[in-house]
């Protein structure tokens, strides 16, 4: 296809309803566009006369389920350099793409160091969880999710981390512990998002147990509860709202397929002031996710509300699907929201709509909240969950 063909093509199918935040959540200009593609062009000319030889070697290092795009590339074998924008600049297009499982690969790992430390860290999360399975009394209460929910562990992939020193003291005084025991399974692993979680739970062996009959067996009839916190970090990487709750959903199906006797609470992402406050976060996914005049969005709380509006319909379809629906039926699964006890108490604008400015005291860092924070985020969370599981 001409090269302005594409562009005209690229330019109409971007569009606030694509999930995008603002008048369009992902553009760079046309003329970004051209000078990037052709930028491209021009150097593939040049350079294709001296890279046909390796570009094919380093093909063939490849299987037939490995590309340097796919969606079953693991680990490293992407074939890319760490620490890769996830989004293409020009195209807009995500090479981990939020509902297929994937390992942390170059898109989506800084370093090399980091992708073994994640590694070592979803590899004694997974026997962890085969042997609370195992054990006479599995967990009641199954906390999945990225650095927050790890943070009940005061871990950052594995290895403790001084901000979060306080927090894993604090949950044996929430009332999530008065209902479900002061010792849940935490299953949370710093920067992960939706695609990645995905693979942990079912090839990482988190929540599939199929070369041990006996956890196996306990997970298939036992009766618990999991939380799911997870997608903050799909934004922060580029995702668009809607492919990051198609992400989300993904998860909740996943879980409720491999613990059929389970239920399911899924938490609305929290709300994060940490793009103004560290605009190279923003600049970060720019391009591709920028403002009809090329520049980065000043915050992700557009981008967050947009994905918790539209988790509420989709986990009430997602009801519908799995649990009679219509209020009939076994009720397996259910939305709650309970951002709004991160947010300052004044910050209800003159509209008479919440802001979103998280309390500093709660959320130093504008993303993660302290041991009082998640001591708050509990407490609301025990309301829903108790109602939950009486369902």
């Amino acid at each position: 296809m001409p090269l302005q063909s594409s562009l005209d093509k690229l330019s109409a199918s971007v569009s606030a309803s694509d999930g995008g935040v603002g008048p369009k959540w992902m553009p760079v200009t046309r003329e970004k566009m051209i000078l990037a593609s052709g930028g491209v062009l021009l150097l593939l000319f040049f350079t294709s006369s001296t890279t046909t030889q390796s570009s094919s070697s380093a093909a063939a290092t490849l299987s037939s389920t490995e590309t340097p795009f796919g969606s079953s590339i693991r680990g490293r074998n992407n074939n890319v350099a760490w620490n890769t924008p996830m989004c293409d600049a020009v195209t807009g297009d995500c090479y981990e793409h939020a509902e297929t499982p994937s390992a942390r690969t170059g898109y989506s790992a800084w370093t090399e160091d980091q992708y073994a430390a994640w590694t070592n860290a979803q590899q004694l999360l997974a026997s962890t969880s085969q042997e609370r399975f195992k054990s006479q009394q599995p967990p009641r209460l199954v906390l999945l999710g990225d650095s927050i929910t790890e943070s009940w562990l005061g871990n950052g992939l594995g290895n403790p981390v001084e901000k979060f020193a306080n927090t894993p003291a604090a949950f044996p005084r929430t009332e999530l512990a008065r209902l479900f025991g002061s010792d849940p399974l935490v299953l949370g692993l710093s920067g992960d998002q939706t695609q990645h979680l995905l693979w942990r739970l079912d090839q990482g062996k988190e929540m599939r147990f199929n070369d041990d009959p006996a956890a196996a067996s306990r997970l298939s009839t036992a009766s618990f509860l999991t939380i799911l916190l997870i997608g903050t970090n799909n934004l922060g990487n580029g995702h668009l709202p809607k492919e990051t709750v198609r992400g989300i959903v993904a998860v909740a199906e996943k879980v409720l397929e491999l613990a059929p006797k389970s239920k399911l609470l899924v938490s609305a992402l929290l709300p994060r002031n940490d793009g103004e406050h560290r605009p190279d976060r923003m600049e970060k996914i720019c391009p591709p996710r920028c403002k009809s005049d090329g520049s980065p969005f000043a915050s992700f709380a557009p981008a967050v509300k947009q994905v918790n509006d539209m988790l509420l319909d989709e986990v009430g379809a997602l009801q519908d699907r799995v649990g009679g629906g219509g209020g009939r039926g076994w009720k397996r699964v259910a939305f709650a929201d309970c951002s709004r006890v991160l947010l300052l108490p004044d910050a209800i604008g003159s509209n008479g709509k919440r802001g979103e400015n998280v309390d500093p005291n709660l959320m130093p860092d504008s993303l993660h909240p302290n041991a009082i924070g998640m001591t708050r985020w509990a407490n609301c969370i025990a309301a829903p969950a108790e109602a939950l599981m009486d369902a």
